[in-house]
């Protein structure tokens, strides 16, 4: 290889922006554009740091943007960022048509004669040599498709429309080329000197393709380029491989990693397309962050800081962070918070996410009282940009999102105190009491874990805890479902430096484990009544037996009048409606917008599977195991009058 420089060029846009979607509704005549071709999913930060592993080869790196910059990314003499405006004519702005965009890149000032195109959504998976992309002149390698009869095979969308236009361009000035190729989504080597001289010979064309701001018909693609460079020398062509690149849609993202690992191309692309759906989405930057952990050192900790909604200090903040399905549940606890709330309090609603969607999101918003706020954070680049996901340890119906509670001490400013609640749980009282409880020196105040009580009785639990030195003599073990942060205590620096260290742990618990090592000398203790657990009572109902008398008088006691019910276990009552106090659920359910969804995912999607379900419901087992509330605590006194507990 002779030595020359080779830059890299990507296009890049951020749809999330609103003064970006702003200027496409001002220039479009649809209300909704298509989010899968303009949707930032993190792609720019992982194809960076799979480049930077993988091709340190590459002299620099320009992107190209219109107004916008990942706030990630912090500035770097590698990196050059390229506005629009500066490779397009003003009278052609803006513009949202990728296919004119390209065809602007060899207008980039300092962009070298070699150079390779990218999408954001495209990654290098092992180290690749400039001999890839260049032959030993410094002539591009064109990686096509073959396609037989490619005129009469292909849909006539416009992509295709534009492909064959394209093609008889090139016909109508008599270049000959292979008719049964089309091109491949994948890093394309080209040469500026060939790109002005098929402006040159197609000047008229060219800009009638750049002065639409969308894709339209009988436009030029950047698919010219290559094909004006075979005729002059066949050798060049390859055909597109497995061996060397895998194109995946994000609907598959969860296969990326085995196929990655068995086939071990050069390259692979992972679009986001029609398929890509709300589960595959949060996954998504899981699965990147996996593939590539090491942080460029052009990337920067991003910050973020979520201040007061209201300016009154007689105000409650509560945090969730439910993902997209589980909304629907999600809406139970929001109309339980609306029946116990009180008009002269403001409650400040924050809700930590990383995919939920703007349906489920208008839902949730419709019927809010004046003194209700309701805000979604995308904690997404916080959370890739700050941490490393590897460390994040998920497991059965456990997501990422269970660890957000964590991350409150670090990013709620000018909060004195903050309520973390579960998803999971509904509100049968006024809780004010709690929220502004006393801290007494303490960082949180918390419910004891309905586990703890009868840890004696669990010695294999009690030795994990003790080696991991979660649980030592003067410590309490809490459950994380409901916790109050004192946010005046917490030093964040040292927090922070604690938890990153805390996540290396292997935590059988997850966050429950991982808070109660961080706090355990620094934990107030409530009554159960504001985090009442149902869970072991559910799988055990001789549970009570077991336990310190005096938690036994406090947990009925919260039984028979509960603040905060937290439906604990994986058994919840959208899974079963007879479970112990599931009426609470049901009663709030039925309020929400989402009461025909979640009795549908109830009866199943049969009606086989609806009758079993039925069936289920009404069995002699579930009145003996339920019954009535005020009747099962008769029963439970008794049976603890009788072993000498009461």
């Amino acid at each position: 290889m002779k030595d020359f420089n080779i830059d890299l060029v990507y296009l890049w846009v951020n749809g999330e922006d609103p003064h970006w979607q702003k200027k496409y509704r001002e220039n479009s005549s649809q209300k909704f554009f298509g989010k899968n071709r303009f949707r930032d999913n993190s792609e720019l930060r992982y194809s960076l740091r799979s480049v930077a592993r993988n091709m340190s080869w590459v002299n620099k790196i320009f992107i190209v943007t219109d107004e916008q910059k990942p706030s990630w990314l912090k500035d770097n003499s590698k990196i050059q960022f390229v506005d629009h405006k500066d490779i397009i004519e003003k009278d052609f702005l803006p513009c949202f048509n990728s296919e004119a965009i390209e065809l602007n890149v060899y207008k980039i000032k300092g962009l070298s004669e070699r150079f390779i195109l990218a999408s954001d959504d495209l990654f290098v998976f092992r180290p690749v040599p400039k001999s890839f992309f260049f032959d030993s002149n410094g002539d591009p390698i064109h990686r096509l498709i073959k396609t037989p009869n490619l005129d009469n095979k292909v849909p006539r969308n416009l992509y295709y429309q534009n492909l064959l236009f394209t093609k008889s361009l090139l016909r109508e000035k008599g270049y000959r080329f292979p008719e049964d190729v089309e091109p491949y989504h994948n890093f394309e080597p080209y040469k500026v000197s060939t790109i002005k001289k098929v402006h040159e010979l197609f000047s008229e064309r060219i800009t009638t393709t750049i002065a639409n701001k969308f894709r339209s018909s009988n436009s030029v693609q950047r698919f010219i380029y290559s094909l004006m460079d075979l005729p002059q020398d066949r050798n060049r062509l390859r055909t597109a491989t497995e061996e060397e690149s895998i194109y995946f849609s994000i609907a598959d993202v969860e296969k990326v990693p085995d196929v990655l690992k068995t086939k071990r191309p050069f390259l692979f692309c992972i679009n986001d397309d029609e398929r890509s759906d709300q589960n595959s989405l949060a996954k998504f930057p899981q699965v990147l962050e996996a593939l590539f952990p090491e942080k460029a050192i052009w990337e920067v900790e991003v910050k973020l800081e979520i201040t007061p909604f209201f300016e009154s200090r007689n105000s409650i903040c509560l945090v969730f962070a439910p993902d997209n399905n589980y909304c629907k549940y999600f809406s139970a606890t929001l109309k339980s918070l609306i029946s116990c709330s009180k008009q002269e309090f403001n409650y400040d609603i924050v809700v930590l996410h990383t995919d939920i969607n703007d349906y489920s999101r208008r839902l949730l918003n419709l019927e809010l009282p004046k003194n209700f706020s309701l805000r979604f954070i995308d904690i997404s680049t916080y959370l890739y940009t700050n941490f490393n996901v590897k460390d994040f340890n998920v497991r059965s119906y456990w997501s990422i999102s269970t660890y957000f509670k964590c991350f409150i001490p670090l990013i709620f400013k000018n909060y004195e105190r903050v309520l973390f609640c579960d998803a999971d749980l509904v509100f049968a009282d006024d809780f004010t009491e709690f929220y502004f409880t006393d801290f007494e020196r303490k960082l949180v105040v918390g419910i004891l874990d309905t586990i703890a009580p009868n840890l004696v009785n669990h010695p294999h639990r009690v030795r994990e805890l003790r080696d991991l030195k979660i649980l030592s003599p003067d410590s309490t073990y809490f459950n994380a479902g409901v916790i109050l942060f004192n946010l005046n205590g917490i030093d964040r620096n040292k927090y922070q430096k604690t938890l990153k260290e805390t996540l290396k742990l292997v935590l059988p618990f997850q966050d429950q484990d991982l808070l109660n090592f961080i706090f355990q000398h620094d934990v107030k203790l409530a009554s159960p009544r504001f985090n009442f657990q149902n869970g072991v009572t559910i799988y055990n109902p001789q549970y009570l037996h077991q336990v310190d008398p005096a938690y036994a008088e406090c947990y009925l006691a919260a039984f028979e009048n509960p603040a905060i019910i937290h439906y604990t276990g994986s058994i919840k009552p959208w899974h079963d409606p007879y479970q112990k106090l599931s009426f609470y659920f049901w009663k709030f359910a039925k309020q929400g917008p989402f009461y025909e969804q979640i009795l549908s995912d109830l009866m199943g999607k049969s009606p086989k599977q609806s009758n079993n379900k039925l069936k289920n419901f009404v069995r002699e087992k579930s009145k003996v195991m339920f019954p009535l509330h005020s009747k099962r605590r008769e029963m439970i006194k008794k049976t603890l009058k009788r072993i000498g507990l009461l």
